[in-house]
């Protein structure tokens, strides 16, 4: 038996974020970790579109099993890959936020589309290639008899039942240059990624964000120690001298990250980014971080205006931020802040508040990239709910970023793209070294 899992290219615009291909896909590679363990005579494949491409993808499918990860940017060309998976007679399986999201939807309108594996799909898809019945398989959505649809109970997992992601099922060369690209002060590559936590505190306590879209509910942690064990093996095996944690907020449990700091194996030193909120970078947090050789923190800043943060959800602000950036440069640390604009009650006012506050961020902190982007209203978002998403499966995300800047905004979409240019025309040149940045 053979299982590919895919994900389609980014649509061109996506193609300038400079992480864009830099990075193997954790959730497809998490995925064929577990099956290559629990199930080892299934041959898997990864096909990454960011290397391949759409056309080299369609080329290449040839499995029983065709699972893929849609997004909502790529949602089209991943509905592509899969009526084509399904002519050469695989079954196909959609697994992510996306998909998760938008189950229902999905599988009314695509026949394509045979099961949907909804949240945590380790333990479901294995089940599936196994020939489990449907009904018996937790996290799985399926379509019945004449159509009809079945949305099996949702089960998450605890992260150390899961096995360490196996960094060897790709070929991290792939990536490597693109990498050194973009990040050519924070190290070589090859790069990797790994998820220490999953979910969001600040969401659980408080709501979240109005424009999150994340489909993990509470927050769950694995042990540190098989953290590390995960990079050290990809560090002594596979050369690897960077690693991005892509968990929502990694430093919300400051317990958890003093048990990270202190596990660090001797003898391994990649360089880690990491994504936080800006309270939550306190002294002894920065501190811990610079223990763990971190070299980057990604902290939404998301505007200038303390009210508009308020609005949002957000919970942090301005003075905040500043605070942050100051910090993590006492420790030589990079901040990569990134804002969205178009927030809730946003005026001519506020957009000129928010730039003028990305340009006191470069004074206080260390920082050569900042990403703006307008408002998403994302599947997932309370944003979306309150804008009342589409029953399609196949939303327009421009219409949704237009609707939304005309009834929630007191700006045009024009403003608030041009805002954006702005604030990201502030980051450095792409491969500017480190040193030439902060003399």
């Amino acid at each position: 038996m053979k299982l590919q899992l895919v994900i389609a290219p980014a649509p061109e615009e996506y193609l300038k974020i400079p992480r864009y291909a830099c990075f193997p896909p954790l959730d497809l590679l998490s995925l064929a970790s577990y099956v290559k363990i629990k199930m080892p005579q299934v041959e898997v494949e990864i096909l990454d579109g960011q290397i391949l491409g759409t056309g080299n993808i369609l080329n290449l499918l040839s499995a029983d099993f065709v699972g893929i990860s849609p997004r909502i940017s790529n949602y089209q060309e991943s509905l592509e890959i899969a009526r084509k998976a399904k002519e050469t007679g695989a079954t196909v399986v959609m697994g992510g936020a996306y998909a998760t999201q938008m189950a229902k939807q999905i599988l009314l309108a695509r026949s394509e589309v045979d099961f949907i594996v909804a949240g945590d799909g380790e333990h479901a898809l294995a089940a599936l290639l196994r020939e489990t019945e449907p009904a018996v398989i937790p996290n799985l959505h399926w379509r019945g008899e004449a159509g009809s649809i079945h949305l099996n109970r949702i089960e998450y997992l605890p992260l150390d039942s899961l096995p360490l992601v196996d960094n060897s099922l790709v070929d991290l060369t792939l990536y490597q240059e693109n990498f050194a690209m973009a990040y050519l002060h924070l190290g070589n590559g090859p790069a990797i990624c790994t998820c220490s936590q999953k979910g969001c505190k600040w969401r659980a306590k408080n709501g979240g964000c109005i424009f999150c879209g994340r489909m993990h509910p509470g927050w769950r942690a694995r042990p540190p120690k098989a953290v590390w064990a995960e990079i050290q093996c990809a560090v002594k095996n596979l050369g690897v001298d960077f690693v991005w944690d892509v968990s929502d907020a990694f430093t919300s449990d400051k317990s958890w990250l003093r048990e990270f700091a202190s596990a660090k194996p001797p003898g391994i030193n990649p360089g880690l980014m990491i994504q936080a909120r800006a309270d939550e970078l306190d002294e002894e947090t920065v501190d811990l971080l610079a223990d763990t050789n971190c070299k980057r923190v990604l902290v939404g800043v998301e505007s200038g205006d303390e009210q508009l943060l308020t609005a949002c959800g957000k919970g942090t602000t301005p003075l905040q931020n500043l605070g942050a950036a100051s910090g993590l440069a006492r420790r030589g640390i990079e901040m990569f802040p990134s804002f969205v604009i178009g927030l809730p009650g946003e005026t001519h006012s506020t957009l000129e508040s928010t730039y003028r506050h990305a340009q006191q961020l470069l004074e206080f902190g260390l920082i050569a990239e900042i990403q703006a982007l307008p408002f998403m209203p994302i599947t997932g978002s309370s944003a979306l709910a309150q804008i009342g998403a589409p029953a399609t499966d196949a939303l327009d995300l421009d219409a949704l970023k237009r609707e939304w800047i005309k009834n929630r905004t007191a700006v045009s979409y024009q403003e608030v793209m041009e805002t954006a240019d702005k604030i990201k025309a502030l980051s450095r040149p792409k491969g500017t070294s480190y040193e030439n940045i902060y003399k």
